[in-house]
């Protein structure tokens, strides 16, 4: 079964995307359009900026897990188990510091794990989705820039 851990390196944070977890992986050129007045599609300018930019989206549900499952792979004490849990702790990812790196990995989940997808960069942006009538279950998206932080 494959793992997809999201890290806070500075910090020794990690949490384990457990549940249905979606990734999504963009690598595109950014560009540049210049359109001009009058002008029609074909004629538009495109200005292509040199360099490849990385981006990885995480989908995935947040519940509560079973006694005995630490979603933060043993770098938290208590170990988180809960949603509410799961919510607080999530704060260690998306930070203020620009001195900290930040990790996403997807794993094979043996004993040792080998790395079979590996981005260093940031974490820029969670959102918590949760709707009335579904009891401690929400949905967690994740947007993870990838590249140095400077």
């Amino acid at each position: 079964m494959t793992r997809l851990i999201m890290e806070n390196v500075a910090r020794g944070k990690k949490f384990w995307l457990k549940n249905n977890p979606t990734l999504s992986y963009t690598r595109s050129n950014p560009v540049i359009q210049i359109t001009v007045p009058e002008q029609d599609e074909p004629g538009t300018n495109v200005v292509k900026v040199e360099g490849v930019e990385g981006k990885v989206n995480v989908v995935c549900t947040l519940m509560t897990e079973q006694a005995g499952t630490d979603l933060s792979l043993g770098t938290n004490t208590p170990a988180i188990t809960t949603i509410w849990q799961q919510l607080n702790y999530l704060s260690n990812f998306v930070t203020a510091s620009i001195s900290e790196t930040h990790r996403l990995t997807l794993d094979d989940g043996g004993s040792p794990p080998q790395t079979l997808f590996q981005r260093t960069g940031v974490f820029s942006k969670i959102v918590f989705r949760m709707e009335a009538g579904r009891g401690e279950l929400a949905t967690l998206e994740v947007d993870f820039d990838v590249g140095e932080v400077i």
